[in-house]
């Protein structure tokens, strides 16, 4: 049996979505290689443990063998977790800026912020080196990022798709 069309709405269709503009595909790849350097953190945080407990052993000297253990894995814990949530958000920020939400912009740089601070508590105490270089590299990216985020042909791409 054949329907019949639907009637005809009265309400124009929606405009197509404009492209997305260079600046807006470069601080999305820019954020997938974010999560990227963040997933190799990890790997490498999880592949250093003697260094971490060598480094930890000149910073503590005092310290037993046991509570330089735990602060060992208490570091490397952390470094772990706090890489695999970044590589979530570089993700997550990827995905809301490229459907274009105007707040993820704000979000993307308040994450750099913290990002910022968190790179100036690196290096006050002593770290591995090759995870000082991880770090700053993926400062760099974040900066980067937020950078095309607000450039004009961004916001402008946010600005009207939000307001679809």
């Amino acid at each position: 049996m054949v329907q019949p069309a639907p009637p005809p709405s009265d309400q124009p269709a929606a405009p197509p979505a404009p492209p997305i503009p260079a600046t807006l595909a470069w601080a999305v790849r820019l954020m997938y290689a974010g999560a990227v350097v963040s997933v190799i953190e990890v790997v490498y945080v999880l592949t250093q443990g003697s260094a971490i407990r060598s480094a930890l052993s000149q910073q503590f000297p005092t310290y037993t063998a046991s509570q330089i253990h735990t602060l060992e894995i208490t570091r490397m814990d952390g470094s772990v977790v706090g890489g695999l949530i970044g590589a979530g958000l570089w993700v997550l920020m990827a995905r809301v800026n490229l459907a274009g939400k105007a707040w993820a912009r704000i979000a993307a740089a308040v994450l750099f912020g913290l990002a910022s601070l968190s790179l100036g508590l690196n290096f006050g105490g002593r770290v591995l080196v090759g995870l000082l270089v991880l770090v700053i590299i993926t400062w760099l990216v974040g900066l980067a990022t937020v950078i095309l985020l607000w450039l004009k042909p961004t916001r402008e791409y946010q600005d009207a798709v939000t307001d679809r």
